[in-house]
């Protein structure tokens, strides 16, 4: 893949399997946005899954996820929700953890995140419906940006974890349980 056909956060582009690394700088967000030619991501299909920052306004009047589909030419559904995680998270707010997202994906079954995020409140149970109503066959890109909550979260923060680790209890392990999961 050319070194400027990426895009931001931890991109996972599914037909060939590339994870695609930018840590989810926002600062340098707008610069790599900006420089990716729309030609070769329109028409794509992506779903962005991620934590306040990704569910929030960044740029005045528009969420991270706006501003990729705008730059790109991408249709992209926003699954961003506030403190959410990459890893094991507490009681209902695991259920929107990446590697939990990757069952319920894999799965077909998002049962789970409906029912948890009823209990939640707020915006849950839109970004619950809206990860629901994602025809994950058709998507081109899933793109989880995750780690604030991780490592500066409330309760106890998530260890990084070895290359080796393959379940949520670590933030790789997390990584890697959830691309195994979905692949």
């Amino acid at each position: 893949m050319a070194a400027d056909a990426y895009l931001p956060g931890w991109a996972i582009q599914k037909a060939p399997g590339r994870l695609i690394d930018n840590h989810g700088r926002f600062d340098k967000l707008a610069k790599d946005v900006a420089s990716v030619p729309a030609s070769q991501f329109a028409g794509k299909i992506g779903a962005h899954f991620g934590d306040s920052i990704i569910e929030s306004v960044i740029w005045p009047g528009i969420t991270p996820t706006a501003k990729i589909a705008q730059r790109t030419g991408m249709t992209i559904t926003n699954c961003g929700g506030g403190g959410t995680r990459m890893a094991n998270h507490a009681a209902n707010y695991d259920k929107f953890s990446f590697y939990r997202l990757a069952d319920a994906i894999a799965s077909g079954d998002f049962s789970q995140r409906i029912a948890a995020a009823t209990v939640i409140g707020g915006t849950f149970p839109a970004i619950a419906a809206r990860m629901a109503s994602v025809d994950y066959s058709l998507l081109d890109y899933l793109i989880p940006s995750f780690g604030t909550n991780d490592f500066t979260g409330a309760g106890p923060t998530c260890p990084i974890g070895t290359n080796a680790d393959i379940t949520g209890a670590t933030f790789k392990g997390a990584i890697n349980y959830g691309i195994q999961t979905m692949s």
